[in-house]
């Protein structure tokens, strides 16, 4: 298969306009179908949130997508949302954006991508180009389109093309987005990866070609299991610095001088997000079903896993300088999105952490000014405003503890309301108060 410089030397003719089939419009797909259809792809989006299609016929803002954008391009018809399957049938491109969740325990949830992928070989027309891009276990791209494609007598690379490019989004990123980050595409076949580079690139800057499916399935598990391992490294590094009575982040950054062989990677309260917490358990899982074990992921989630624990005893300390106790403590947990700025709370490190303080006797109610609240054992906490009075907002708490600093928050307002506010996140120093502490 052709590879590296030998298909990079080759240029990559612009793709005419296609009728493209986007399945799935979450925070991965709907980015995905916008950046399609403003490089003049006629696209559909299928979903089965019969809700979420509404509203974005409607041009209102989802999945992270403002209004404005999404209103331009269905009032000028280069994009329909559908619950329709039908649609694939009449697509040329076919896109599959679906989530690839977690369970209860851990393990890779597949049935939405297996779903969406019967769904695909059930009404998929002969010439089609199909495009996994979801997270998924290495080999699931061969195993749930390509094999069955072949075993109906259709021809993987003549009858219908295959390739395999995974999502490389970030929510909340003002510099990049899906048509100026580099994105992945591998083939079934020589076929199957030239069609899919000429697609891929007809939206985005640059459209790397690699070695095989399962390369790229790697790939893209390897991005996010990388900053898990380092950030789970210096959460443990966090608690020893707690020890020596050091600041973590002073470590860091005096480490970080070293101009070579070094990336800096910051602690906080736990890892969330639908990438980072998620890929290394899909890695897990691959190195399992070959018979190994993933020594260094498993220990680097026990690592984690011990920061709400680390963040409750820091605040127990704060509180005992002050008199207090954490049975009954007033605590206000800010900022419960996963990462700032954002409104998006999956995998938030902010529930361990009430699950934590609570467990210790804390009597705790929750801020996000972008999130309208969180779910906690299977309750919504709703959020609640800082400039009223406990418990229906901050003033009068013992502790405000921050999980996400958004920056919209007024942290001396929110200090001169509590007692003391334990940053977890080390990002408050420019605020001047003596009552914000550091993890």
């Amino acid at each position: 298969m052709l590879f590296d410089s030998e298909i990079e030397r080759k240029a990559v003719s612009p793709a005419p306009s296609k009728r493209v089939c986007v399945i799935g419009l979450g925070f991965a797909g709907l980015p995905t179908a916008t950046a399609i259809a403003a490089a003049g792809h006629r696209t559909t989006g299928l979903d089965i949130d019969a809700a979420k299609v509404a509203s974005i016929n409607a041009g209102h803002a989802t999945s992270g997508i403002p209004a404005a954008a999404i209103t331009t391009l269905i009032d000028d018809g280069s994009l329909i949302a559908t619950t329709d399957a039908a649609a694939i049938a009449r697509a040329e491109v076919i896109l599959i954006s679906v989530p690839t969740p977690i369970d209860s325990e851990g393990r890779p949830n597949e049935v939405p991508v297996e779903r969406a992928c019967e769904t695909v070989l059930e009404h998929v027309s002969d010439g089609a180009l199909i495009v996994m891009q979801c997270t998924v276990v290495p080999g699931s791209t061969r195993r749930l389109l390509v094999d069955p494609l072949n075993a109906a007598g259709r021809k993987v690379g003549e009858d219908i093309f295959v390739a395999f490019s995974p999502e490389r989004i970030n929510p909340g990123d003002a510099v990049f987005n899906v048509s100026n980050t580099t994105k992945l595409v591998a083939g079934a076949t020589d076929a199957c990866l030239e069609r899919g580079r000429e697609f891929v690139a007809s939206f985005v800057s640059t459209a790397m070609p690699v070695a095989s499916l399962e390369t790229a399935e790697l790939a893209k598990l390897v991005e996010n299991t990388f900053r898990f391992i380092n950030i789970s490294f210096v959460n443990e590094l966090a608690v020893l610095c707690d020890r020596f009575g050091v600041n973590a982040w002073d470590v860091i950054r005096a480490a970080e001088t070293k101009p070579f062989a070094f990336m800096a990677h910051f602690p906080g309260p736990g890892i969330g997000g639908d990438c980072i917490p998620v890929s290394p358990r899909y890695l897990q899982a691959a190195a399992e079903r070959k018979g190994l074990v993933s020594d260094v992921i498993a220990a680097s989630f026990r690592a984690t896993g011990r920061m709400a624990g680390h963040v409750s005893d820091r605040l127990a300390a704060l509180l005992a300088e002050r008199g207090r106790v954490m049975t009954g403590a007033r605590v206000i947990v800010v900022g419960l999105a996963y990462k700032p700025d954002i409104a998006d709370t999956r995998h938030s490190p902010a529930v361990a952490v009430i699950r934590e303080l609570e467990s210790r006797g804390a009597e705790v109610v929750v801020h996000d000014p972008l999130a309208t609240g969180i779910i906690v054992n299977g309750v919504l906490r709703p959020s609640m405003p800082l400039d009223r009075v406990w418990p229906a907002g901050a003033v009068g708490a013992d502790a405000a503890v921050v999980i996400t600093p958004h920056s919209s928050i007024d942290y001396s307002a929110l200090a001169g309301r509590v007692g003391v506010v334990l940053d977890t996140r080390n990002a408050l120093g420019w605020v001047g108060s003596d009552r914000i502490v550091s993890l």
